[in-house]
């Protein structure tokens, strides 16, 4: 079935698999089954809208609403939000059931939802207290020493980073698994001493790959396999290696600069696979590994019957969801689950250990059978955080649901209107990146107001060579300068711990501030959907679903 997407106006396919899913987790409520109408919405604009819930980079200086005491937070402090620290929310100083609303029919569920959201405390960082040194950091667990990193676990000195899993002693990297001592590394899983590398496994000792294994030693290589002192993917000698290498470390930025556009071109002059897709069966999307009957699926392992999903591991049967894993099952619209949860629909922020959760918030640890709820934790049989027997719920949620139908709103997520975030602060700005005037047209709001830093003290220009930093004296000014980044003209500063990590890898200094060098690496990745291509190598008529737009140069294979 061919449909106009309500947002974009392309056409999408809804095919039957999807109405099968629809069906069979479609909710019964006092002795009727509420089916899940089809999407109005395209498969990029569902991803959009749950995105838009979603700010993992954005921290502000704010005040918890309880104490007055100053803390950091996602929700910058011209929001109309109550913020509590870590400690505070989820302490028994306070009961979400205190807020619960009653349910009028007169208005809209999402009017009566949006209310409520904007009275019940909201969490201010999403860290754990297995985490130490980490107050810099947001969405991270059982992690130590790490300094705006985000959605990461057992990360150790890490900075300026996102997903980083069982990593340590790395920066500016973005989903490194398993690797130490990384900078600029997207998409790679089990690498040690690397650099500007992308895709690439098992490697060491080694700078601008692009999709290769087993490697040590390699300067600007592509698709090798167990190979050690390659260039550009030509055997060469440890003494032209090493001369190589020393000359990169004392070109400075602009070499290091140089060698990317060298990289880029280098990469275009070879073919590439269509996918990244390892031990699967019939599954189509990009970096996946183990899956099972799952179509356009993207950054994901351990996965089966699940489609239309980004950052999705360990899960079976989900469709539409964002950020899900440890044992994720049967969800649909939802944006960041996981830990044991099953059965949550039109969700956000619902973990661990939920069940059968419909338009919920921030509710967990054991939550149950709950409808329109925001921050509760152990309980069951809720709407709008207040409490009913079960006949009593069944009936309310029968009753809402028909008139969420009448509304045209029963089958949608939350619109961006609900969202605490503005587009340019959530997840959606990273992965599908808008100006404000396409952002407002979706119905989303814009962070207007400036949060730059107060630094006190004079700018500072960094020298082109790290090693320009061997004496204090030029330590000293680094260290106490002020940076304007030479493409939005933030102000930055740089740490002492991350100067000596610069200095011990012979990095030079940046000069663009960190957003803008996680912009630039989310770039660097594809985008997250999907093109039907023929393979263009001479006589191979297959066909397949890429990440790679007809519009690249580079030849796709199969």
């Amino acid at each position: 079935m061919n449909k106009p997407c309500r947002q974009c106006e392309k056409e999408f396919v809804v095919t039957d698999d999807d109405l099968e899913f629809y069906k069979k987790i479609s909710p019964t409520f006092d002795g009727k089954t509420f089916e899940i109408p089809c999407p109005t919405l395209c498969p990029e604009c569902r991803h959009i809208r749950r995105l838009s819930f979603r700010n993992d980079f954005n921290i502000y200086k704010n005040k918890s609403s309880l104490t007055g005491e100053n803390i950091l937070s996602v929700l910058s402090p011209d929001k109309n939000f109550i913020v509590y620290s870590n400690d505070e929310w989820w302490s028994d100083k306070w009961d979400p059931i205190d807020y619960g609303q009653e349910y009028d029919p007169s208005l809209s569920f999402f009017e009566q939802f949006k209310k409520l959201h904007r009275k019940v405390p909201r969490l201010n960082l999403n860290t754990d207290k297995l985490c130490e040194g980490c107050e810099f950091s947001n969405q991270i667990s059982r992690s130590k020493d790490c300094y705006l990193t985000s959605s990461s676990i057992d990360a150790e000195r890490c900075m300026y980073s996102f997903r980083m899993i069982k990593t340590k002693d790395s920066v500016d990297c973005i989903f490194a698994m398993n690797c130490e001592l990384c900078y600029e590394t997207i998409d790679s899983n089990g690498c040690y001493n690397c650099r500007y590398i992308q895709e690439c496994v098992n490697c060491r000792d080694s700078q601008f790959l692009f999709d290769c294994q087993g490697c040590s030693n390699c300067l600007i290589c592509k698709g090798l396999r167990n190979k050690s002192y390659y260039y550009k993917n030509k055997e060469i000698s440890k003494e032209a290696f090493d001369a190589l290498k020393k000359e990169i470390e004392l070109s400075g930025r602009k070499g290091i600069e140089n060698r990317k556009k060298e990289f880029a071109d280098f990469r275009k002059s070879l073919p590439v696979k269509f996918a990244r897709l390892v031990s699967t069966e019939n599954v189509t999307g990009h970096n996946i590994k183990n899956g099972k009957n799952s179509q356009n699926i993207f950054d994901g392992e351990n996965i089966e019957n699940c489609s239309y999903g980004i950052n999705v591991n360990d899960s079976k049967d989900c469709m539409d969801v964002n950020f899900a894993a440890a044992n994720s099952t049967m969800h649909l619209e939802v944006m960041c689950t996981g830990v044991d949860a099953n059965n949550i629909l039109f969700s956000s922020d619902t973990w661990p250990n939920v069940a059968n959760l419909i338009y919920c918030d921030s509710c967990s640890s054991n939550t149950t059978d709950c409808f329109g709820c925001i921050g509760l934790r152990h309980m069951k049989h809720c709407i709008l955080n207040k409490q009913y027997t079960e006949e009593e719920y069944r009936k309310k949620v029968s009753e809402i649901i028909n008139k969420m139908i009448e509304d045209g709103e029963w089958g949608e997520f939350f619109p961006h209107s609900i969202s605490p975030f503005c587009y340019n602060e959530s997840m959606a700005m990273n992965y599908f990146p808008l100006e404000k005037a396409e952002a407002e047209k979706l119905g989303a709001s814009w962070q207007n107001n400036n949060y730059d830093a107060d630094y006190e003290g004079d700018y500072y220009l960094p020298k082109e060579n790290i090693q320009d930093y061997n004496d204090d004296t030029e330590r000293e000014k680094l260290l106490s300068g002020i940076i304007k980044c030479e493409v939005s003209g933030k102000p930055f500063k740089i740490l002492s711990k991350e100067l000596a990590y610069y200095i011990q890898n012979k990095i030079p200094i940046p000069t663009k501030h960190y957003s803008v060098r996680l912009a630039e690496r989310f770039a660097l990745r594809n985008p997250r959907k999907l093109w039907h291509r023929k393979c263009m190598n001479d006589g191979c008529q297959n066909e397949f679903d890429t990440t790679y737009s007809p519009v690249r140069p580079e030849k796709v294979y199969a």
